[in-house]
């Protein structure tokens, strides 16, 4: 007689299952521990699809339609399963020009797509629209954009607008559930416009974003005057992600950083400024200051540890010592081809000892081969974070820039 086999009550294993569910290798892995893991897992395998459309003229991609007769397909549930759409349009911004026949072509074809698509997607719930000029988009297609009701994160990269309004206007008033946006490298034909939107009461449903990623430059800092009124409170932000390449936008991200101080927790930065910076600054005060941010748990910065960048990190980082709730500072290194050591680790460890969260961490994320390199020589770049045992060297998750 074989010894009874222990196993595992199911409520158990769903919830390890569950904790799983965004991890599709794990899950893979557990479908094949046993039949009844094979169930749990299967289910969560096969009902978070992605799908991509991709339309530009000259580049290889799958055949959108072949998608379609899958979807059409008889007693097809393939649709059901879809929760994240990724529309990548025709534009390419070089060679912009809404009167070239193909230019027009290719928007006709995109529209009679997404119309015989989107009914078969009731489920998803992140929107993705890429290089699109948003007025060659028919107010049908558009009304059909909108009917995804459990939109919950929208993101608008390398948008041509009219005007920013057409952004918020849209979101606002289709995705009641919105809690995400993220913007990166938009195109607006009339500034002035925006602005003067931006600054106007404007009687529409505001948007309560929970999550912002936001690439800041001259395209989007009306959405930033935006994010100070009623049409995008500022008081439901939680999660602040933002990359700024140039120095004068970093006046209106400290603005920004300021006015979410009472519900941010987890603050992401990419400043991308590989020169002596900072000039103006050495008679008043840096832009970027943490000190009002009490409920900040999590602060990510995205380097290369080019030697210049010491001297924001010290600024940004300083500025939080007082900050009680800190639980941890991540620095997330991008492959730059520079070399780490001259950077001022030194600097950056005494930045870092002096911030007064009792159980704040600190962690370096590197690829595999800096990783073991650096795990080796951080005893004689960070020995006083080292021995008390607040430093760790891990391994890059994905990184995924904001553009």
């Amino acid at each position: 007689m074989k010894p009874k086999q222990n196993s595992l009550p199911l409520e158990l294993q769903d919830r390890i299952i569950d904790d799983l569910k965004d991890n599709r290798q794990s899950l893979a892995v557990c479908s094949l521990v046993s039949s009844q893991w094979f169930k749990r897992a299967r289910k969560l395998l096969f009902t978070n699809f992605t799908a991509y459309i991709y339309l530009r003229r000259g580049e290889q991609a799958a055949d959108p339609r072949r998608f379609l007769e899958l979807l059409e397909a008889p007693h097809s549930r393939l649709g059901l399963s879809i929760h994240r759409f990724y529309i990548v349009g025709p534009d390419s911004f070089m060679y912009l020009s809404e009167s070239n026949r193909f230019f027009l072509e290719d928007y006709d074809a995109l529209s009679s797509l997404l119309e015989a698509i989107i009914p078969h997607l009731p489920h998803v719930r992140e929107l993705n629209l890429d290089s699109m000029t948003w007025n060659m988009i028919s107010q049908d297609t558009r009304a059909l954009l909108g009917s995804f009701r459990e939109v919950i994160s929208l993101s608008w990269i390398r948008i041509y607008l009219d005007c920013l309004d057409d952004l918020i206007s849209f979101s606002s008033e289709n995705f009641h559930g919105l809690k995400a946006i993220h913007v990166a490298e938009l195109r607006v034909k009339n500034l002035v416009q925006t602005e003067q939107f931006s600054r106007s009461q404007h009687p529409r449903r505001p948007l309560f974003l929970q999550d912002l990623r936001l690439l800041v430059e001259d395209t989007t800092t009306p959405l930033l005057l935006a994010l100070t009124s009623d049409i995008i409170p500022v008081q439901h932000i939680t999660t602040l992600e933002l990359e700024v390449r140039e120095q004068d936008m970093l006046v209106p991200i400290g603005h920004l950083i300021r006015a979410t101080a009472p519900t941010l927790s987890t603050l992401r930065l990419h400043i991308r400024l590989y020169f002596e910076p900072y000039q103006e600054f050495d008679q008043i005060p840096f832009p970027i200051s943490l000190s009002q941010n009490v409920n900040l748990k999590l602060l990510q910065f995205y380097v290369c540890f080019y030697p210049v960048e010491i001297v924001w990190l010290e600024e940004i980082i300083g500025s939080a010592s007082s900050l009680c709730q800190l639980e941890e500072i991540r620095l997330c290194y991008e492959s730059c081809y520079v070399d780490t050591l001259d950077f001022d680790f030194r600097a950056l460890e005494h930045v870092l000892i002096n911030q007064s969260a009792p159980n704040m961490k600190v962690v370096l994320e590197f690829d595999g081969l800096q990783r073991i390199f650096l795990q080796d020589v951080l005893m004689k770049l960070m020995p006083e974070l080292l021995n008390r045992g607040q430093v760790s060297v891990v391994r890059c998750e994905n990184q995924e820039h904001i553009r």
